[in-house]
């Protein structure tokens, strides 16, 4: 009997170890996603407002324009969207309203951008979020009222751009605004507040949490070499901080590198667009702390990623930097023969000293590669269109083996490339299983704990799956001769 339980036990322990993270991000994004039973407030299309009579309409209700546009993307697995939303009532152009747009993919659910509307009536800006999105879902919130509309982010082949609309309400707005709990008087009610009680703070933008990338780098493309695109393989994710303006006021990302091919040496550099404080915390390949650095930044000073120590802002020394061959050994994760290697993972925090406007970019920080045999750099751009030597991709991309061409690796990739982007934009999904490095596994389990750091073959990581089998029968089978 003791057998049994302690099989119990273990299979408990697994199941829970491997839905634990994504139920976490979940549960952490759902915070603040409810309504509160907010009234619905209808809302009716028109070419011009002077088209709809709205004088015999007693109820409370909008009336709306748009816009929008689409166009074909070929940011490989992010897309800019411009927004120009404008709020006008029986007085006019209406400030202080909140503007709230929420993405959606199944049940996953992340706020992307949270604005109150400027003296002109308008909420403008620039985002960026990842494609993995499918819907997202603008609403307008007046006091215990708020429109809502459901906005496809894929329309006829192609991605969704800019945002424009145009909304005219029936009553004045002013008197409904008010009526609502702003503990911290940010001019963001309570109940769509990520930080209520801060007032520095409204929105905790998580999309790239939810779904992080990968950067992957050929640095060889303009010469004719391997285009294997493992020169360099980073996992990228973050969240931000936005005040009430969708100004960016703090900055909390993770990175891992994941592979290494090719012989060289270099160092990445990450940089911001504001001064303010930034701390860093690096673990090595056990999960231990490494170290904590904490210095002030200059506005676009360029920091090394993976840092020894603070010393290096004092004589800029690469003594004090760990370099990518250093952190990433061996041609590591780029042979199949290979064991799958854990490597060092950092966090950072950058805690601005003033809020930073989007207009210097939608994305919040700029990553650049340098490499010290051949003394050159290559900028990582994530608003740019197709740069040869830098891909930029979902989570879960296995990317090709050493001396592996990434044409035979993903066959769709040429035709994607011919076409712009028109067609075959899942190419990243189609590999030829031969010629890719399988470090991403369709299993919970087996992805769970290769993120988690613990050092394993494929064999251990199929290992695993099978043993869960045989505890689910055992489980089953002790069940029945329990009952027996």
């Amino acid at each position: 009997m003791h057998f049994y339980q302690n099989l119990h036990i273990l299979l408990f322990i697994i199941i829970m170890i491997a839905s634990c993270k994504e139920s976490k991000s979940i549960l952490k994004q759902n915070i603040n996603l409810e309504k509160n039973n907010l009234k619905i407030i209808p809302l009716y299309q028109v070419k011009d407002f002077s088209d709809f009579d709205h004088s015999t309409k007693k109820e409370f209700l909008g009336i709306f324009m748009y816009n929008d546009k689409y166009e074909l993307s070929d940011i490989y697995s992010i897309i800019k969207i411009s927004i120009n939303v404008e709020i006008l009532d029986k007085n006019g152009v209406v400030s202080n309203v909140p503007i709230r747009i929420v993405a959606s993919e199944k049940e996953k659910k992340s706020i992307i951008y949270l604005s109150l509307t400027d003296q002109y009536g308008q909420a403008k800006s620039d985002i960026i979020i990842p494609k993995k999105f499918t819907t997202l879902q603008l609403e307008i919130i007046m006091g215990n009222f708020i429109a809502e509309q459901m906005i496809n982010l894929y329309e006829n082949q192609k991605y969704l751009v800019e945002i424009n609309r145009k909304y005219y309400f029936n009553q004045i707005l002013k008197n409904v605004i008010f009526n609502q709990i702003d503990s911290d008087s940010d001019g963001v009610p309570d109940s769509i507040d990520s930080y209520p009680f801060d007032s520095k703070r409204a929105a905790n933008i998580q999309a790239f949490t939810e779904f992080p990338l990968l950067i992957a780098v050929e640095e060889d493309f303009s010469e004719g070499g391997n285009l294997d695109y493992n020169d360099l393989v980073l996992q990228v994710s973050f969240e931000e901080d936005r005040d009430s303006f969708n100004n960016l006021v703090r900055f909390r990302g993770t990175f891992m590198l994941l592979a290494k091919g090719g012989h060289h040496s270099h160092i990445l550099y990450l940089n911001f667009f504001g001064k303010g404080n930034y701390h860093s915390k690096l673990y090595n390949s056990k999960i231990q702390t490494i170290n904590k650095i904490s210095i002030n930044l200059k506005p676009l000073q360029k920091i090394p990623l993976f840092l020894k120590s603070s010393k290096y802002l004092e004589n800029f020394s690469n003594e004090y930097v760990y370099l990518t061959n250093q952190i990433c050994k061996d041609y590591c994760n780029v042979y199949a023969t290979k064991n799958i290697k854990t490597n060092f993972k950092l966090e950072v925090e950058m805690i601005f000293e003033e809020p930073i406007h989007n207009t210097s970019s939608p994305f919040p920080i700029n990553l650049s590669l340098y490499n010290l045999n051949k003394n050159t750099e290559i900028l990582i751009l994530f608003t740019q269109k197709k740069e040869p030597n830098v891909l930029i991709l979902p989570y879960g991309w296995n990317w090709p083996l050493e001396e592996a061409d990434i044409f035979i690796a993903y066959p769709y990739f040429k035709y994607w490339l011919e076409s712009n982007g028109e067609f075959y934009k899942d190419w990243y999904e189609k590999e030829h299983i031969s010629y890719v490095f399988p470090y991403f596994y369709k299993n919970p389990l087996s992805a769970y704990l290769l993120q988690m750091n613990v050092q394993q073959s494929m064999i251990w990581a199929f290992l695993l799956i099978f043993i869960t089998g045989i505890l689910v029968f055992l489980f089953i089978k002790g069940r029945n001769e329990s009952y027996d």
